[in-house]
């Protein structure tokens, strides 16, 4: 008997706390979470957790977009594009003509009367240049050397002139507008004449002089690889006693960076009046033919 009434006593407690359990479990555990409710009480991303993460995949492309090109490499120049230039050869090849006007010849039994004086051509000749030309920001400097021979003859009436000239010049340039220089300088000249008219004796004069010179080069580029060389100037001291008129035009190709193969045409005219033994004299002649060549350009 007394064994029955503590297991009913111990009952009944168990009892009475399962029901106290019972009834507070729903207040501790709060209202039902889900998944997804778990899901949007995660902590809030904040504008420096978004500067702070790293750059996605998709921004990469604009990243690269917005980086800025390599400086691009200058162009190499044109290989005619050259400041200097030497003409160690310039070949040319003129046709010579003359008009010569002797001293009076003494009296000569059986000499007809006049004036030793006539005109006569030659056939192709050689002359040699050597030359060359330093440009410096917008001046110039260039000089040439030339030595020219030919024998210009006529039969009726009989003339025959046999001239050796040697020319040089020295000029300064000023750039006035894209390769076209304005120069001036001084140009000289010599020559060696032995000269015949008719039956009279042979006349040899040998005169020489320095003149002022003024000119004019215009040289633009026509390519990577070719050049145009034109120049004309006029020497002398005014009034028509002494004048010389020289001028070139060529082409120059330029296949590697320091050779220029040269071709074009040259004339040179002149005039000189002089005395020779106390009696006037005067020679006129005229150069002009094609030049070949080449220079070294630098």
């Amino acid at each position: 008997m007394p064994v029955r009434t503590s297991v009913d006593r111990l009952t009944r407690h168990l009892l009475a706390l399962a029901l106290l359990v019972g009834g507070a479990a729903p207040a501790l555990a709060g209202p039902p979470m889900s998944v997804a409710g778990s899901a949007t009480l995660t902590t809030p991303v904040t504008s420096d957790d978004v500067s702070a993460a790293p750059p996605t995949q998709a921004a990469a492309p604009a990243d690269r977009a917005a980086a800025p090109a390599a400086p691009a490499t200058p162009a190499k120049g044109a290989d005619s594009d050259y400041k200097v230039i030497v003409y160690p050869v310039l070949a040319w090849l003129p046709w010579m003509g003359v008009d010569v006007t002797l001293p009076q010849p003494p009296p000569c039994t059986g000499c007809p009367p006049g004036v030793g004086s006539g005109t006569a051509s030659s056939g192709l000749s050689g002359a040699v240049f050597a030359a060359f030309r330093w440009e410096f920001g917008r001046f110039a400097v260039s000089s040439d050397l030339n030595w020219a021979g030919a024998t210009a003859e006529e039969t009726t009436p009989l003339v025959n002139v046999k001239l050796d000239l040697f020319t040089g010049v020295v000029l300064g340039g000023f750039e006035v507008v894209k390769a076209l220089y304005i120069e001036g300088g001084t140009r000289y000249r010599g020559l060696d004449m032995r000269a015949t008219v008719g039956p009279f004796p042979e006349v040899e004069w040998k005169p020489d002089r320095f003149d002022p010179a003024i000119g004019v080069t215009y040289r633009p580029l026509l390519g990577k690889h070719w050049r145009l060389y034109t120049h004309a100037d006029w020497a002398g001291r005014g009034g028509n006693g002494v004048s010389t008129v020289t001028g070139a035009a060529r082409i120059e190709w330029v296949p590697i960076r320091h050779l220029a193969l040269s071709g074009g045409y040259g004339v040179t005219t002149a005039r000189i009046k002089g005395e020779l033994e106390r009696e006037s004299i005067r020679l006129d002649y005229t150069f002009h033919g094609p030049i070949v060549g080449l220079g070294i350009p630098f």
